[in-house]
């Protein structure tokens, strides 16, 4: 009788062999055991990252001196596209002026909801790349960002999934981004009202919390006002509304 012949597996993966597993497991306590894994290293493996550990990661790989726009991208991609959103709108969301962070996050914001829109790897010119921010600037940015960041995180929590699905919702998200990456790459007063919905969203997405995703679209309802009566009133108009209430 002839040899029979391999069956191919179809939506099934062949069962591996215990050993494998059992190796597996023992290689990573053996890890653990000879100090390869130890200290802050054992901690960070058992924990996952956060946004507060991807902000104090920047400046560590900065030491002292100015990062590129490529290098910061290439860092926080590791993490996903969605993260990158909510980095590069954290700075608009601050009520103080961060020199070249807020003239040139803006038009990466753009970029970046394009290729979310068509589910793409996020790619960015070399011109805008090579764009250096200062440490100084990146540090104040962290310093400021960093008790917001926590408090938000205090109350991300895996809710309503289904607003976080890939596939049509993510779409959907990602042009409502695109939309206010618009408003916020123009120069105006204040860019904070269209970057807080994309800051909720990212985050709500990042983390799978539909609360927050809400929150995004609710936020869109004031930024619609703001830039409504900055259109038709001016800025001096918008001062003397807030004066008047």
């Amino acid at each position: 009788m002839g040899r029979a012949p391999h069956r191919p597996h179809f939506g099934v993966e062949p069962r591996k062999p215990k050993y494998m597993a059992f190796r597996k497991r023992k290689s990573k306590r053996s890890l653990r055991a000879s100090g390869v894994l130890h200290g802050k290293a054992q901690k960070y493996a058992k924990t996952p990252a956060t946004l507060v550990d991807d902000l104090q990661g920047i400046l560590v790989h900065a030491e002292g001196g100015p990062l590129s726009v490529g290098a910061i991208m290439d860092l926080l991609s590791m993490r996903g596209h969605v993260l990158l959103l909510a980095f590069f709108s954290l700075p608009l969301c601050l009520p103080i002026g961060i020199p070249v962070v807020s003239t040139v996050f803006g038009t990466i914001l753009i970029i970046l909801t394009w290729f979310l829109i068509f589910n793409r790897h996020p790619w960015l010119p070399d011109r805008v790349r090579e764009r250096m921010v200062p440490y100084d600037s990146m540090e104040k940015l962290v310093r400021h960002a960093m008790p917001y960041v926590k408090w938000v995180e205090l109350r991300l929590k895996h809710r309503l999934p289904a607003l976080s699905d890939k596939g049509l919702m993510l779409r959907v998200h990602a042009f409502y981004m695109f939309l206010l990456a618009l408003v916020v790459s123009v120069p105006m007063v204040t860019n904070m009202p269209a970057a807080i919905p994309i800051l909720l969203l990212s985050l709500g997405l990042l983390k799978r919390d539909g609360l927050f995703i809400l929150a995004a679209y609710a936020a869109g309802i004031p930024c619609i006002f703001f830039y409504g009566g900055l259109t038709f009133l001016g800025t001096e108009g918008i001062k003397k509304l807030i004066g008047w209430l």
